[in-house]
């Protein structure tokens, strides 16, 4: 199946704004208010190392962008269990905050991962993705605002045989998402 997607539903999630965050597996740089400030999304430490997702968070960066990032990161690594075709694997995370975010509901955000999905199932081709959306409530502490909302992390992976042909589809995978999360794609998804 060239694409699997699930939605779940997952504890607390972090408080926003956040710190850096370094241990063996991580090297987080911290929360960045990137909101209507493009030109800070493009030099998110995380999405340096990809075209398709510092392109993701300046999109999500501008001033009349449907959602935000709140957090995200990207990895690679070799399954040796895999069958040859999909051990190498390319994938990350991207943690999704509404404009709206007062006003969402855990109803706005599973209306945006259903648009989701029905834009990477159409678009997926040949390529082996995927996908878990996970329904979690942050402690934001932004805007002059405190409390608890609804968040949606988009945990993503890209299967392949060749390390440099997971990255591609990674990469693929990142634009789809992107043109699926550009506000007139949206459309009243969010």
């Amino acid at each position: 199946m060239p694409l699997a997607v699930r939605v779940q539903n997952a504890p607390v999630g972090i408080t926003i704004p956040y710190g850096p965050e370094r241990d063996e597996r991580r090297c987080n740089h911290g929360f960045t208010d990137t909101r209507g400030r493009p030109e800070l999304a493009a030099a998110i430490a995380e999405g340096i190392g990809s075209t398709e997702m510092r392109a993701l968070l300046t999109a999500l960066a501008a001033p009349d962008a449907a959602v935000f990032s709140v957090a995200c990161d990207l990895g690679a690594y070799r399954e040796a269990m895999a069958p040859a075709e999909r051990c190498e694997v390319a994938g990350g995370y991207l943690q999704l905050m509404m404009a709206r975010y007062a006003q969402a509901d855990a109803a706005a955000y599973i209306r945006l991962a259903e648009h989701i999905t029905a834009g990477l199932r159409r678009g997926v081709g040949t390529q082996v993705w995927d996908v878990t959306f996970l329904l979690k409530t942050v402690q934001f502490n932004l805007d002059g605002f405190g409390g608890n909302v609804p968040s949606l992390d988009i945990w993503f992976r890209a299967f392949a045989p060749k390390p440099r042909a997971a990255l591609a589809a990674r990469e693929r995978l990142l634009r789809s998402l992107g043109m699926l999360l550009r506000p007139e794609a949206a459309g009243n998804a969010p």
